[in-house]
């Protein structure tokens, strides 16, 4: 009996040894916190930066929400410009010195500043391009914007330019300094430093000269190191109020964005009683 215990013994062992480990050590399953229409929605994807949400991760009735609208727009054959999709990658990476890098480094330091990867990033926007391809399709018609309402929100919220100075700048050695005292300096021989335009609120406080001085016409200053400087304002663009004209399409854009908003909103909130939504 005794050696019969010890052989069954023996096979035990072994058939445990035999194992897989998966069988052994358990793997952790990622927590499914509901569902919507069937699509299960887990925590971890509740835990991912969204580039729509300012790189916050959605809470659940967002995702929700987000999923819903993605639903609608696979039923309808919507998808994401890929074009746009692209741009916007493209824009994105020469903002943020990101151009010309490897997609692994390009990753890196995406993963640094918002938390995802790029793939990631592309997803997310065709998420977003194809959701408000669909909002512009579904209720654009229910939006036009009349032209007093462009002129009312135009009048209400003035956009002022700037003035801006192109200026010349030269440092003047003493006997220059001495020649331009006695109104004898020659200034176009003068080895000018050229300066493109500058706003108003750009201007250095040693150079703020420029604000009451006339286009062609030049004024002494010091330096940082207190040093003579001449000054001469080769051009000025006096400050103004942008035109009706000029930003028409804009405020007729940003206006009918808002009433879309609205009944996307509306709207969301039908679809979402409608659907079969589940928490856990």
């Amino acid at each position: 009996m005794s050696h019969t215990y010890k052989l069954f013994s023996l096979i035990g062992v072994i058939g445990m040894l035999s194992m897989p480990v998966h069988a052994v050590v358990r793997e952790e399953v990622d927590c499914i916190v509901g569902r919507v229409n069937g699509i299960n929605i887990t925590k971890t994807q509740l835990a991912v930066p969204q580039i729509a949400n300012n790189a916050k991760p959605f809470t659940f009735e967002q995702y929700a929400a987000n999923l819903l609208w993605l639903q609608q727009a696979q039923e309808q054959r919507i998808e994401a410009p890929l074009e746009d999709v692209a741009r916007s990658v493209t824009r994105y990476k020469q903002d943020n010195g990101l151009a010309g890098l490897s997609d692994d480094e390009a990753d890196m330091l995406l993963k640094g500043q918002i938390g995802i990867d790029f793939a990631t990033y592309r997803d997310q926007l065709a998420n977003y391009y194809t959701i408000e391809t669909l909002k512009s399709y579904e209720f654009r018609n229910r939006c036009s914007v009349a032209e007093c309402e462009v002129r009312g929100y135009y009048d209400a919220n003035p956009v002022l330019e700037q003035a801006e100075y192109r200026v010349d700048l030269v440092n003047l050695t003493p006997a220059q300094l001495i020649e331009w005292e006695s109104g004898v300096l020659v200034t176009t021989g003068l080895d000018w430093d050229n300066f493109d335009f500058l706003k108003h609120d750009q201007i250095a406080p040693h150079l703020q000269i420029v604000y009451t001085m006339a286009a062609g016409s030049c004024g002494l200053t010091v330096n940082a190191h207190n040093e003579p400087l001449l000054v001469r304002l080769a051009e000025k663009k006096e400050a103004r109020v942008q035109s009706l004209t000029e930003r028409y399409y804009t405020i007729e854009m940003a206006l009918q964005r808002e009433k879309i908003a609205k009944h996307a909103a509306a709207s969301e909130d039908k679809t979402a009683k409608n659907a079969v939504i589940v928490t856990l």
